[in-house]
This record gives C-alpha cells, structure tokens and sequence, in this order.
C-alpha cells in the first residue's frame, strides 16, 4: 500500500449539512482513485489475493487490478478517473481489454469510473459492453457504486480524502466520543437473548466480559422482562401449518404474496391474525403488544416455503418482531481508575409507560447515581437506555466487517447508520437519554463534568451475535444489488443424499453455497442449467462455493451433510464472515441455523 497523504491534493472543505450522498472521486489523483478501488476488491469476500497491474510506463492490457479468487479464478478491473467518459470510452475500455486476449482468464471484467454511468446513452453502451463480454460477467462500480460500497468504510474515506470528508460522508469519526480519558458511544444490541443477558448481568462470554452494569430504569426494566420471559427466553419463530400444494396454500390464504426468491417451488409471505399470533407466540412482550392494538402488519409475518428434502409439504413458519436494547457504553481509556458519580439528563421513569414511538431527549429530567465501584482503565460500563422493538420487515442491517469470536458465538461490533430502522422503532417502559455525566479521581480531590453527545441514529453503534452449532449447509444468491439468502439445502437427517433444485430469480448473478456451521458437506454433483460444474467433493465451515448463473437458470445439487462437531476447524473460522456471508446475515439473525426461520431480502 502506498501513502496517500503524499499524492492528495489540496482540497476544499465538504458541505457539511447532512451526509454526503456520495464521494467526488476528482478530488483524488488517478494513483490515489486506482488504490482506493484496490482497497475495495480486497473487501470482497472471494477475493483471495489482489494486486495493481504492471507498473507505471507498463502496458497493462487494459487492466488496472487483477484479482485472484479463492477457487483460482481471476477477476480483472479498469479504474478510469475521467470526465466525460461516455459511450466511445466505455466501448474503448472493453476493446482494449478484449483486444488482448485475456478473457479466457477470467471469469468477470468490472469497470470502475469516477463518474455516475446513469444516463441513457451510457446505459445502452454498457448493454452493449456486457453483450460483446459473452460468457465474461461484466460489473460497473460507478460514483454511485462505489459510494455505496465505501459508505460503511470510514477509514478507507478518510485515508484516501481526508477528515474532513470523511466527516461529511461517514460521519462521526467512530461514534465513539472522547474526554478526560472516558470514551463514550451509543450501542444498539440487536438480538433478544443477548439484551436479557446483559439486563441479567451475564456478561461472560461477551465483547464486555470485563464490564459492568448501570441499573437505570431502563435496564431494571429489562431485567424484570428477563425474568417474567422466565429460562426460554422470548422465541421470535415458530412452525405453522402444513399444506400438500401451492394451490392448496393460495386457497386457504388468497391474500398471501409470492414472493420472486425461494427456487424451484414459490415463496408466500402474508400478515398473520391476531389468534394466530397469541397462538403462536405467548410470552409477555408480544401479549402486551396484542393488547396495545400494534398494527399486526409491523408485528409479524407467516412465511410458507416447500421442504426439500423433510415433509415434501409447503410448511408455514411464524415469526415477530425483535426485540432491541439501547445502551451508552461508557469505556475508561485513561491510566487511572475512576468513579462515575452520576448522569443526568432526560427520559420517562415509570415502569408502566405506553409504547410509543422513539423520540430521544423527550421527557422529564431524570438523575441517576454511579455504581458503587470503580471503573478500572480499560473497563467497560453498560448504561441502558431504552427497549425498543423494530418491526420485522425492518430489522435487516449491515453488520459490516467488524466481527470476533468468542466461545462458540461470532460477535459483530461495528458502526452503522440505522436511520430507517430507528425510525419505525416503539419504545417499551421506561428511557434515559444522558445529558452530561460526572467523573471523580479514586482519591475524591478532582472532579470532572463530560457533556454526552446527544443521540442520533445514522453512526451508532450495533452489538449481534450469530449462532454457534446448527445443520445443513445455506444457499444464497448474488443479486445486481446485493446479496439474498434463499434456504437451507439438504435439511433431511445427516447421511441422506438429497437432490435439492433452485430457481435463479430475475436479477441474479450466482449462486452460493456456504457451509456456516460446525460440520461437512458432501457434494456429489453439481448442474447448472443441466451442464455439470466443477465442485469441490466437500465443503467445511467457512467454504463456500460461488457458480455463476442468469436469471431463469435452473440449478441441481445432489449431496447431504454430516452434523458433527469434528466438523470444525478454527483455522477457517475467520473465513466465515466474507462479504457475502455478512451481507446475507443482515437479515437473518441468531437463528440462521433453524428451518423455522424466514428471511426475507437483504437491507442494503
């Protein structure tokens, strides 16, 4: 990697009213645009290694960056930072590249251009260009494209143009504010069981082993939640009903919308009633929203999906909406310990409160006293804030890269803008929204009064956990826009070969096969529009297959899986997260590893 510092040029200060709906590439030196997409091919998942083409003064073929995949594939890229780069350039960019035989090598050319490619003219000529690439897939990361992929890596922004603008398009440097040696962040904890672990005080085995609790309101609140749910815990999905056909299904729900994923067979989702709800789903939380008159539409939904290779039957399967915790995660990054005296600021107090939408800062003024001890340098203190539950069809975020492993749990801790989903948020019982808080050495001589950054939604912090042990290996599907996950393959007992077919919907790209869990797969073959593909014969956690296909394609796989724990190697745990795999998660929970569980399409 070379500096960017020293080849930027001086550049004016961004417009800071709002984030910056994307990135001038201009403001970068054609070496700086170039490293910056080399950055971005080494985010990708599959990518196994990349490098910049040639050097300077080099005949580069028409290729900037080439990248090799992790099943030896190449992908070659064209970074061209020019104005006015209309249809003869883009004719002229793929004439280079083909003009030099390279397409036999590789299984993708992408195109990065530091200009929006959205007008007509342009569109009909990238048309033009994928048809001319036949077999060879053809991508466009554009301004537009590329300010997306870039929208959730500040650090990247930031290297590459500077504080400023990362500032105006990120945001917030990391969420994270700092004084007298105390850093502070909001924190949203996306998974059930994991806010009732902390409201209980459970923090072994989580990112805040170290840490301790503030009992706010909010989080006595939780803790009596966490006991009233009592060891079960609140389920967020369950079995329905059975049916022996599509048509049997639409007869009994004509109201039930198919939906374009789910392969050979269709996908329904619909709105579930009321009594189908309260029997489905009779913990506490729900019940209380039942009573409250939540709308059912943001409460639930019953998705109705064929099984493979279990009963041969279209099987319904129930879920709600989850429940999230909000937090202020306090952290000591000075070499003294410290007490935190107290908080102050805003919020409703009573246990008893209507659910609401979330309004941060609204309420009465509120005081809260510190624990009793010290905050040790490098120690954690948890703060909760408010308990919210987003709707359903709302609940799909971004984890991004930022993961570790602890036991047999994968923690995502990161950064991202949950406008949208905040926005659709209810808030349960009682809220603390901090205004300013107060420090004191051990020795009680100095105090300190740090003011808390008011609470908005596009940078905070987001805390989920994925499953640690489960069966059957997952298929996805590669969109233009991203990536979506389609079900489960091969779900009948360990040991029983089964043939599974899959539909590739409108938009596709490629299929992928991902073994997530702690165990193998055995793929016998392997037929993608009835022409066999190279398969590798098994695939273990953290292997996945990538096979390219068009929309309409029909895809065969025959194969079965081995649910054992021997299955795991840690060497391939770090592999699990690739870009794809976590783009896909973002819609499917801590209970990815269960049948029951619907997913609908990525957030993106």
């Amino acid at each position: 990697m070379i500096d960017l510092s020293h080849n930027r040029p001086s550049m004016h200060t961004p417009p800071t009213r709002g984030l910056l709906p994307h990135l001038d590439f201009f403001q970068l030196t054609a070496d700086a645009f170039e490293e910056l997409c080399l950055d971005l091919v080494l985010d990708e998942g599959e990518v196994e290694r990349a490098v910049r083409y040639g050097v300077k003064g080099d005949y580069q073929d028409g290729i900037d960056i080439l990248a090799v995949l992790e099943w030896g594939k190449q992908r070659a890229y064209q970074c061209k930072r020019e104005k006015r780069f209309g249809p003869a350039k883009i004719r002229e960019a793929v004439s280079l590249f083909l003009d030099h035989g390279l397409a036999d090598s590789v299984e993708a050319f992408v195109l990065c251009t530091a200009e929006r490619l959205n007008s007509r003219q342009r569109l009909n000529a990238l048309t033009e260009a994928g048809e001319r690439l036949g077999e060879v897939r053809f991508e466009v990361w554009d301004q537009a494209e590329l300010s997306r992929r870039l929208r959730n890596r500040r650090d990247l922004v930031a290297r590459a143009f500077g504080e400023s603008w990362a500032e105006a398009f990120n945001g917030t440097v990391t969420g994270w504010d700092r004084a007298h040696g105390i850093e502070t962040r909001y924190l949203v904890c996306m998974s059930s069981d994991v806010t009732f672990d902390i409201a209980a005080g459970r923090l072994d085995g989580t990112p805040f082993e170290d840490g301790t609790l503030f009992l706010s309101p909010a989080g006595r609140y939780q803790s009596a939640l966490a006991r009233a749910l009592g060891s079960e815990g609140r389920r967020e999905s369950e079995y329905g009903r059975g049916f022996r056909s599509a048509n049997a299904y639409q007869r009994a729900h004509p109201d039930a919308k198919v939906e374009p994923w789910g392969g050979e067979h269709p996908t329904f989702t619909r709105t579930p009633s009321a009594t189908e709800v309260q029997k489905h789903f009779k913990d506490p939380i729900t019940r209380s929203f039942l009573d409250a008159g939540v709308r059912l539409d943001r409460l639930a939904q019953v998705t109705t999906q064929f099984e493979y290779c279990g009963s041969g039957r279209f099987e319904e399967s129930h879920a709600v909406a989850p429940l999230w915790s909000l937090h202020l995660q306090i952290t000591n990054r000075s070499a003294e310990a410290v007490h935190l005296d107290r908080l102050r600021g805003s919020g409703r107090s009573g246990r008893n409160q209507p659910y609401e939408a979330l309004e941060p800062g609204v309420g009465q003024s509120l005081e809260a006293v510190g624990p009793g001890s010290a905050l040790a340098p490098g120690q954690t203190l948890l703060v909760p804030l408010a308990t919210l539950v987003i709707p359903y069809t709302a609940s799909g975020v971004d984890h991004g890269h930022d993961w570790d492993e602890i036991g047999d749990r994968l923690w995502f801790d990161s950064f991202a803008d949950l406008s949208e989903q905040l926005a659709e948020a209810w808030v349960i019982g009682p809220t603390f929204w901090p205004e300013e808080m107060s420090i004191q050495s051990l020795d009680g001589d100095s105090t300190a009064e740090i003011a808390v950054r008011a609470f908005e939604p596009r940078r905070i912090g987001i805390l989920d956990v994925e499953w640690g042990f489960g069966s059957c290996p997952h298929l996805f599907v590669e969109l233009n826009d991203g990536v979506q996950y389609v079900r489960p393959l091969f779900t009948a007992v360990p040991g029983a070969e089964c043939t599974e077919h899959a539909l590739a919907p409108p938009g596709a790209v490629a299929f992928l096969l991902a073994e997530l869990e702690h165990e193998t797969t055995y793929l016998t073959s392997v037929f993608i529009d009835g022409q066999p593909m190279p398969a590798p014969p098994l695939l273990r956690r953290g292997d996945r297959l990538r096979m390219p296909v068009s929309p309409g394609s029909d895809a065969v796989f025959v194969g079965h899986y081995e649910a054992a724990r021997t299955a795991y190697r840690p060497e391939l745990a770090r592999r699990l997260i690739s870009a794809f795999v976590g783009h896909a998660h973002q819609s499917a929970s801590a209970e990815l590893d269960r049948t029951d569980r619907p997913f609908g399409p990525v957030v993106s």
